[in-house]
């Protein structure tokens, strides 16, 4: 008979993530697509998980294909941020004709990805959805 048990070896970063968002489980991403004026906002709820990506990539690539250039995306209910997820969100930035992606109601944790890869000089951040949209309009 097979012995159940198994061995399984994670870092403390991982650790800590766990812990932090052991209430957040089951949350699975969740996108949900509207206009505001010519600016299209894309909120984000959820952890995006590697499996998750996919739909996120074309879902930014069908704004792209629609024509649209100016992008809000809400992350304030967005449990966190994976590095396979920023890569997406910046090839579709370098897709869009002359447009911008802006993030808004980021998480301190959120909001510290961005600062540590230094991306936050490439996609602005607001403190809400309003103040990004009015921003890209005026833009």
């Amino acid at each position: 008979m097979p012995n159940p048990s198994f061995h399984v070896q994670i870092s403390m970063n991982q650790l800590f993530r766990l812990k932090r968002h052991e209430g957040l489980r089951g949350k699975t991403m969740r996108l949900e697509k509207t206009a505001k004026g010519n600016v299209i906002l894309l909120k984000v709820s959820g952890s995006i998980t590697f499996s998750d990506t996919a739909t996120l990539k074309s879902a930014l690539h069908r704004i792209a294909r629609e024509g649209k250039n100016k992008i809000v995306v809400d992350v304030g209910e967005m449990d966190s941020l994976n590095s396979r997820a920023l890569s997406i969100f910046l090839s579709a930035y370098r897709g869009l004709d002359e447009g911008t992606i802006a993030f808004a109601n980021a998480n301190p944790h959120v909001a510290q990805v961005f600062h540590t890869s230094k991306l936050d000089d490439v996609f602005p951040l607001f403190k809400s959805v309003d103040e990004a949209v009015s921003s890209l309009e005026v833009g």
